[in-house]
């Protein structure tokens, strides 16, 4: 401070000791200047006692509209803060949603310092559930945090896709707001139950240890990013009385179904039965009985006027065979679309289905009935006594025999052999 006051007081003392020159004062009417004796600078000690003179402000400087005088510059105001546009947040902000454990998701988010706060929702339909709230944060920061399912939805198949919201402060009226859409998990964890039809791709597909799920549909798709079996089974078949064609109709192939994943794993059993053809229609019975009678010569050359022999009923004729019957439905197709599937361990069943049985014959014509036969008895003259002529009828000597059961149908053919396909995951086509 003392060295500053001493140069301060040093350029006083010249200024005051310099004359001024007027431009239009002549030089040589000036007398000789006498050199004055020059004074000693002031000593540190008496720095503080030399007398400053006042301060003047800085001269105004003139406008620049030819005007004289000029405006006094006021102190500028604190800057308002500069916010980062929502591309630019979107951008910089590393933000991934991955798979976690079978039923939930991973969040990561590497933060930037303009970012003071954020809150994740995790929205299932119209419904949205906050899981974290990280306002207390220090950016930068990377943030991570697996959300699990209610167990109580682990038992069938997800209605939604996961959305991730992501909500970005850099203050209250400042928010970037971010989706992340991850396709849900389809998870069975224990027992018996019905393939459910599934109209869209899930992000894993988990079947729990010696699960089996069943399914009549004719096209099963099973579509995800990975694909995740312990020991489960997957059944395509006919249920109940559908496991066999109606009378005279053929049976239906069996289903087709595709495993469609990057990834399959485990070991996964696939079960696919067709349906057996029906039996053929029984043959029509006959309508009437047969007609007529045995033709037995020698009972018949001994008929005469006095005795006309019985006779027996005509045999029927055989049963219609019965129509034949249809075919098994033949095999399904199994179908496997995967880029990994170094750790599956398949085994399948395509069964075809079994041929149906011809229709049975029907029964024998009923043969006809016998006819009675007639005994006459001629008048007879015994002197006085008279015997009137009469007869007597003889029994027939039955109806005829009813004809055999005619054939049953034959049999339709077995269904043929399903088809097994791995296919190339870029053509789609089968090797």
């Amino acid at each position: 401070m003392k060295f500053e006051s001493l140069f301060l007081a040093a350029a006083l003392t010249l200024q005051s000791s310099c004359v001024e020159v007027r431009k239009d004062s002549p030089s040589q009417n000036l007398p000789p200047a006498v050199p004055e004796a020059e004074a000693p600078p002031p000593s540190p000690e008496t720095l503080d006692e030399v007398p400053l003179p006042p301060v003047k402000p800085p001269a105004v400087p003139p406008n620049t509209d030819g005007k004289s005088g000029g405006s006094v510059v006021e102190a500028s105001s604190p800057k308002e803060p500069v916010f980062l546009s929502q591309e630019e947040v979107k951008n910089r902000v590393k933000l991934q949603v991955r798979p976690g454990k079978i039923g939930g998701y991973e969040v990561s988010i590497e933060l930037i310092p303009e970012i003071k706060a954020l809150t994740v929702l995790n929205r299932s339909g119209s419904t949205a559930v906050p899981f974290v709230n990280a306002g207390d944060m220090k950016p930068p920061k990377t943030y991570q945090r697996e959300a699990q399912q209610n167990p109580t939805l682990l038992l069938g198949a997800f209605a939604h896709n996961t959305v991730v919201e992501v909500q970005l402060y850099q203050d209250l009226k400042n928010v970037t707001v971010v989706e992340k859409v991850l396709p849900r998990d389809f998870i069975h964890l224990a027992g018996d139950a019905e393939l459910p039809a599934m109209s869209r791709k899930y992000g894993r597909i988990y079947l729990g240890r010696n699960t089996k799920l069943f399914t009549d549909k004719d096209w099963v798709l099973l579509e995800a990013d990975e694909i995740i079996s312990e020991n489960a089974q997957i059944v395509a078949a006919p249920l109940g009385a559908a496991s066999k064609a109606k009378v005279n109709e053929s049976g239906k192939r069996g289903a087709f179904i595709e495993l469609r994943a990057q990834k399959i794993t485990g070991q996964l059993h696939v079960e696919i039965r067709s349906q057996d053809g029906g039996d053929g229609l029984p043959a029509e019975p006959w309508l009437h009985d047969a007609v007529g009678f045995e033709s037995l010569e020698s009972v018949l050359a001994g008929n005469n006027f006095q005795y006309i022999a019985p006779l027996k009923g005509k045999t029927g004729q055989p049963g219609h065979e019965g129509k034949p019957g249809q075919n098994g439905g033949d095999g399904g197709t199994l179908k496997i679309m995967a880029g990994d599937m170094k750790n599956l361990m398949l085994t399948h069943s395509i069964i075809p289905g079994l041929k149906g049985n011809g229709g049975i014959g029907s029964p024998g014509q009923m043969g006809s009935f016998g006819r009675m036969g007639n005994q006459n008895y001629p008048a007879v003259n015994f002197g006085k006594i008279k015997i009137l002529p009469r007869f007597e009828r003889i029994p027939s000597l039955g109806r005829g025999d009813q004809g055999p059961r005619g054939k049953d149908g034959s049999p339709g053919e077995d269904g043929k052999a399903g088809v097994v396909c791995y296919a190339d995951p870029k053509t789609g086509s089968c090797n």
